[in-house]
């Protein structure tokens, strides 16, 4: 991670990763994709789709695709997310821009505030999914929920 920042409505962090934009952008909306980094993904990860994440058990977690604009942003919106209810109407964002032979990825979170339960376990956690993609893409193997 470059940085890792905190204002009063979101989480913020940039991660240099050794891939193309492209390819960062195809693990952000691929449910098979999704899978390989995060957690188990089915549904339609293309803009307007929705997706399906289970993390175990009866957890799970329901986005909708707001915006996917090949190959630098990636938008989504929760609508349901029965282990972590602060996340619901919150907005995971990604940017990718290219950088060297490589590029940058930004999160930013917007809802993810430090005022939440949360907070806390939600940024330590999208610190250790956001290696998980940057081993994944930079390596075929991440370390997904349940890995």
């Amino acid at each position: 991670m470059t940085s890792d920042q905190i204002s009063s409505d979101s989480f913020h962090t940039t991660l240099r990763i050794a891939a193309a934009p492209d390819r960062v952008y195809t693990a952000l909306t691929s449910a098979q994709e999704i899978t390989g980094w995060w957690a188990t993904a089915a549904g339609d990860a293309d803009q307007g789709g929705r997706l399906h994440l289970t993390f175990g058990g009866d957890t799970s977690l329901d986005l909708t695709v707001v915006t996917a604009i090949a190959p630098h942003t990636v938008r989504w919106l929760v609508t349901d997310c029965d282990v972590l209810p602060d996340w619901a109407n919150t907005e995971p964002g990604f940017s990718v821009t290219a950088a060297d032979e490589a590029c940058d990825l930004r999160l930013d979170h917007i809802g993810l505030r430090p005022q939440l339960e949360c907070y806390d376990r939600c940024s330590a956690d999208w610190v250790h999914f956001l290696h998980s993609l940057r081993a994944f893409v930079e390596t075929g193997h991440g370390f997904p929920v349940g890995s």
